[in-house]
């Protein structure tokens, strides 16, 4: 019994480990006014969730070919699905198109990604495996959705 609280308790700090906490410059609190796009249904790395996706001027600025300008950011809530509306939201995750990663992070396809577990005013993990797992198929330098308006 004692020993599988032990490893129980090693376990649970093991996964607390390992996923760096980046300190990029924050998404502006104003997010929720950038161009919006309502996204629902089973995605790779989402599930069948309820996405709000946010994207500042410069993601709209995308031609619609080549590569989204540096200084994009693409901020996606993750909503349960509630029918055809949005739910509680599950988390956030940020796309940054940027010229260097922040210290701490790591840049795929010139993107970082980040998550957000408690709201857009959490501590921000890098999560290098969006890129992998998911966006390096994507078919819009990285990007499932061509934002440019």
């Amino acid at each position: 019994m004692i020993r599988a609280a032990r490893l129980l308790s090693t376990l649970g700090l093991a996964a607390g480990c390992g996923v760096p906490v980046v300190e990029p410059e924050p998404v502006p609190p104003d997010y929720a006014e950038w161009y919006r796009v309502d996204a629902t249904g089973r995605v790779s790395g989402h599930g069948d969730t309820y996405r709000i996706i946010h994207v500042n001027e410069t993601g709209t600025e995308f031609a619609g070919s080549g590569r989204y300008g540096e200084g994009t950011v693409i901020v996606k809530e993750i909503h349960d699905r509630d029918g055809d509306q949005p739910g509680g939201l599950r988390y956030v995750a940020v796309m940054r198109k940027l010229a260097s990663p922040p210290d701490g992070g790591q840049l795929q396809g010139g993107w970082l990604f980040t998550y957000l577990a408690d709201g857009i005013d959490s501590d921000e993990e890098n999560r290098a495996s969006c890129w992998d797992r998911c966006h390096q198929a994507a078919p819009i330098d990285g990007a499932f959705i061509d934002y440019g308006r």
